[in-house]
């Protein structure tokens, strides 16, 4: 393209004649060819049909030859810009076949999760940039990227980190998922209380090479230690149904929450629809009330473990604690609620 041109380049058609397959029959769609027979019927009705077809077909190809000279006065390709072209466009795929549903990680690039192998593919040309196959099948459902190249998958019960090195990712961390730290929460229903059972949900990258990992009971923030391992930097109770998390900056963010609260004794079931902003504080003693709850939190987590002991709760527990660094605050300033005869109630804080 000639930038330096002062003259108004027609944006209707550019023809680029370098490219290949460029010819009249290909550019006759853009011409109507009804209309113009029938202008030409009107302006000369003792003139054959094909006559009038045999001149249309004549003004068509004049038309696009004096569009391809014009043309040239604004685009012009030398041969290895032709080569480029050419190989790009030979890769290009227009269908492209996963073998799984697709996911996205940063920067648009796209991945798939199938019979225990994990592929990234680039979001140009699809090409394959890592294969993963995982030593054994984990239940592994989706997987983040952070800012350092890291790959945490998710599994229900378990975080597989992976670390890229010389070019290649190997396994770096795995971190079991359970409720240690938590007291046990339990579920209403009617007259009733059962004990809720830990379910992780699903994680979210966030800035500085961390991650939340939301579960039933609450959220989790991960992030890098002394040793550049990841460990627990923030343990907070939640009610369940968070659906969404925006991070506004590195201490704040918004969280969208939906759930359902079932019907007990005095109360009707009801939908919830929360905002809240969440604050990330220091703590700055460890004789806070948020570490004393954790070190005292219940420990029948392992009930229906024979493998587990007490010394090893014990241990997760004392991990938690020595890792702890942050706490959050919850400003909820956003509710929507469906109660009595599905009228919506909604409430600014």
């Amino acid at each position: 393209m000639n930038h330096g041109s002062e003259e108004k380049i027609n944006p209707e058609n550019i023809i680029l004649l370098d490219l290949k397959n460029v010819d009249m029959e290909s550019n006759e769609e853009y011409y109507s060819i009804i209309d113009m027979k029938k202008e030409k019927e009107e302006k000369n009705p003792n003139k054959s049909i094909n006559a009038i077809e045999a001149e249309i077909k004549e003004e068509i190809k004049n038309n696009i030859n004096a569009q391809k000279k014009e043309s040239m006065k604004y685009y012009q390709i030398d041969n290895e810009k032709n080569k480029e072209l050419d190989k790009i466009f030979n890769q290009i795929k227009l269908k492209i076949n996963f073998n799984s549903e697709p996911g996205f990680l940063r920067d648009g690039k796209i991945y798939t999760i199938s019979d225990g192998c994990f592929t990234m593919y680039n979001n140009k040309l699809y090409n394959k940039l890592f294969e993963i196959k995982f030593e054994e099948i984990n239940n592994i459902t989706s997987v983040i990227e952070l800012a350092n190249k890291d790959l945490v998958f998710f599994a229900k019960f378990q975080l597989i980190i992976y670390r890229l090195k010389n070019g290649k990712y190997s396994l770096f961390q795995k971190i079991d998922e359970n409720r240690a730290g938590y007291n046990e929460q339990r579920i209403y229903k009617g007259c009733k209380s059962y004990p809720k059972t830990y379910e992780s949900l699903f994680i979210k990258e966030i800035s500085g090479n961390r991650f939340i990992c939301v579960s039933n009971y609450g959220f989790k923030i991960y992030a890098l230690n002394e040793k550049n391992e990841y460990s627990i930097v923030s343990l907070e109770k939640y009610h369940e149904g968070i659906r969404k998390i925006y991070e506004l900056d590195k201490n704040n963010f918004i969280f969208f929450s939906q759930y359902y609260r079932a019907a007990t004794l005095g109360r009707r079931a009801h939908h919830f629809f929360i905002l809240d902003k969440i604050k990330i504080t220091e703590i700055t003693k460890k004789e806070e009330a948020k570490l004393k709850e954790i070190k005292n939190s219940d420990d029948n987590i392992y009930e229906k473990d024979e493998n587990q002991n007490k010394k090893i709760i014990e241990d997760e527990k004392e991990n938690i604690i020595e890792s702890l660094k942050y706490e959050c605050k919850y400003n909820k300033f956003f509710e929507l609620s469906s109660k009595k005869n599905n009228i919506l109630t909604v409430k600014l804080y």
